[in-house]
């Protein structure tokens, strides 16, 4: 019997192996923090709608729920070792620090009024909504050469749900910027309709990524 091979591949705007950058760690941060604080200013919601479809019980108050979110996810990767606490500052009470990521300038997040926590985690630019990603389907040539058919190629959409944020980790006592990037989670959507463990599944993927490959995190 034929098998036919069918391989996958991954098309985006940028291949990954000339890609920018999305994120950078100071090499000299390398010990777990005790405390973390997290300040974040009020998400934008591409539409609304998905909100009041998937967390129809925070409709008016979706900052409740992501720090719930924010908080269960550092204490699950830091393995309960890291204290965290958030809270939600007012956009005029972020700058930005102007740094290089690859060979870009980068804005990230910053927050002078630091005190009560080792390190800061500011997050910006916190944006809520679908996009759609595509993926090309390509028949392999063995099959191709045995079914005696030309190689066949097309292109797929699948839609996703997506947290993206701006980040930046500071020591709070120093200033000293210690990681920064701009990162994304997200959920593969089955239907139109965007659920409550899409919103959940996105926010944890996006937390996740940012603390990965920190201290943060306790293997």
């Amino acid at each position: 019997m034929l098998k036919t091979i069918i391989s996958v591949i991954v098309i985006s705007l940028l291949f990954w192996g000339c890609a920018a950058p999305t994120y950078f760690k100071d090499s000299s941060w390398t010990e777990q923090p005790t405390s973390v604080k997290v300040v974040y200013v009020d998400p934008t919601i591409s539409n609304p709608k998905q909100l009041t479809d998937g967390l129809p019980e925070y409709k008016d108050d979706l900052g409740k729920w992501f720090e719930n979110v924010v908080s269960e996810k550092i204490n699950e990767e830091s393995r309960k070792k890291v204290k965290t606490s958030i809270e939600k500052v007012d956009a005029s009470a972020l700058s930005v620090q102007v740094v290089k990521l690859g060979e870009k300038d980068f804005e990230a997040p910053a927050y002078t009024n630091m005190d009560g926590a080792d390190v800061y985690l500011v997050l910006s630019n916190i944006w809520f909504g679908s996009e759609s990603e595509e993926y090309m389907t390509v028949q392999g040539n063995q099959a191709s050469e045995a079914m005696q058919t030309t190689p066949y190629s097309g292109v797929s959409a699948y839609n996703f749900f997506k947290a993206k944020a701006r980040y930046a980790f500071y020591d709070a006592k120093t200033g000293k910027i210690l990681a920064y990037g701009v990162k994304e989670g997200k959920a593969s959507l089955r239907s139109i309709d965007v659920t409550g463990s899409d919103w959940d599944y996105a926010t944890r993927g996006l937390i996740g990524d940012i603390v990965a490959f920190t201290p943060v995190v306790q293997w």
